[in-house]
């Protein structure tokens, strides 16, 4: 087995978080970065195998969407969550489009609010179809969460008037900045994307399409030590899950190595 000598710059470099949604426009599909509830379906994502509500549903870009609704006159009760880590600054921003297609009965009772730690931010409505016949973007001021946490976004539907709500292409900026995001990183060639960092109970690596065959993932402490160590098979595009919360609070690498190739990423454990 090769031997690997560590210098863990980490301890003497300061880590910049940045503001950075996983799978904000919902185009690496299902189970990737958001925690997903459907009464009927599952999940509100969509692709075309979903079909189209007479033509009107479909993505405002790429081939993913969220669709609340859909169920005709039955009770649908869809969400989307995801804990994401917002940047120290002094102005933030999130972003995303909104379409009503279909009014159904056109009730302000069929509705979906967008709320980030629980605080509304944003809220459409069946009533309001005419507004959003067609993609619109909004822009939201988030000023008061650029404070370097984590905070959790979501997305909240709840229909039984056979109205069809659509979301898609979320995005957070700060300060004007905006972080690449999971989709681009992974498109763009990137080894894996590791998330959330910070961490606590657990870690996720989504392996892009370069690297292929087996690959042995390791944690290293700060000491270069390895406290974790797993051999994966047939890595490419495929989603890894690590348990994490059994790790002291600290600095970590997370180590991939893969052939000839070693790849390393920092990872900040916090509980």
């Amino acid at each position: 087995m090769k031997h690997f000598t560590l210098v863990f710059l980490a301890l003497f470099l300061t880590i910049v978080t940045s503001a950075q949604l996983i799978n904000p426009g919902f185009d690496s599909g299902t189970e990737v970065g958001w925690t997903e509830n459907s009464t009927n379906f599952g999940t509100p994502l969509c692709d075309a195998g979903c079909g189209d509500c007479g033509g009107s549903c479909a993505p405002q870009a790429g081939a993913w969407y969220a669709w609340f609704g859909g169920a005709g006159a039955n009770l649908e009760v869809g969400t989307l969550s995801q804990v994401v880590t917002i940047a120290n600054g002094s102005q933030g921003q999130l972003s995303f489009f909104v379409r009503v297609p279909t009014a159904g009965d056109g009730s302000a009772d069929d509705a979906v609010s967008v709320v980030l730690d629980g605080n509304v931010l944003f809220t459409v409505n069946a009533s309001q179809a005419a507004d959003y016949a067609d993609y619109t973007q909004i822009d939201i001021d988030i000023d008061a969460y650029t404070d370097g946490g984590q905070h959790t976004l979501g997305i909240e539907g709840l229909q039984d008037g056979a109205s069809n709500i659509l979301f898609d292409s979320f995005n957070l900026t700060i300060d004007g900045q905006t972080s690449v995001g999971f989709d681009q990183q992974l498109n763009g060639e990137k080894d894996f994307v590791l998330y959330p960092n910070p961490a606590d109970s657990q870690i996720n690596l989504h392996f892009g399409q370069r690297l292929g065959g087996d690959a042995t993932v390791r944690i290293l402490d700060s000491n270069g030590r390895a406290v974790s160590e797993q051999l994966l098979g047939g890595i490419r595009g495929k989603l890894l899950t690590l348990e994490t919360g059994w790790l002291p609070v600290g600095m970590y690498v997370v180590e991939v190595e893969s052939g000839s190739e070693l790849i390393r990423e920092r990872i900040s454990i916090v509980h």
